[in-house]
């Protein structure tokens, strides 16, 4: 376990053990500061651990003392990466981040990212599994392209985005990473 008095890179490196993960050096922590009294209605944005400061000075006036390994450098090629599970927690991050809003896309990326992501995690696709309902079971989309008052609207928006993820899916057949 970690000392009250680590420091951001001793967390990293705590980190690194646990998972047996040593290109911690795209990656950094982040930390959800507190709901500001002034504007409550705005939910703060995360900040960076600053990794050479001990993380009870920086988190010690928070009542959510968690912290997020997060990407700190957005590479061109995944190549770069070594490690098959730095890959998987850099795709996981950037998976999260499309679908959360953080990375905004169209309809047509969208559709392509989520048909890349069920390869990815299915494999080839079959068609007495992978339909519109098994779909409805998996957050695919962000928020913004499917989101609607009417909640029927809202569900018709999700199985329209489906229909054109399955078809991007046919036709990844046989792809591996």
């Amino acid at each position: 376990p970690l000392s009250n008095r680590a420091t951001g890179n001793e967390c990293i490196q705590h980190i690194e053990r646990k998972l047996n993960f040593d290109e911690s050096k795209y990656f950094g922590l982040k930390y959800l500061p507190r709901t500001s009294k002034s504007n409550p209605k705005n939910p703060p944005s995360p900040r960076w651990v600053e990794l050479d400061r001990p993380l009870k000075q920086q988190l010690s006036n928070l009542d959510d003392l968690s912290v997020y390994l997060r990407i700190m450098y957005y590479v061109a090629n995944i190549s770069v990466f070594k490690q098959d599970l730095t890959r998987f927690h850099y795709y996981l991050q950037i998976r999260n981040d499309v679908i959360d809003g953080y990375i905004t896309v169209g309809n047509d990326e969208a559709t392509t990212l989520a048909s890349l992501a069920i390869q990815a995690e299915l494999g080839d696709y079959n068609p007495n599994e992978h339909t519109v309902e098994f779909f409805r079971e998996f957050y695919l989309f962000p928020e913004a392209l499917v989101q609607d008052n009417d909640e029927t609207k809202h569900q018709h928006n999700i199985d329209q985005l489906s229909l054109q993820t399955i078809q991007k899916y046919k036709s990844l057949a046989g792809m591996e990473d």
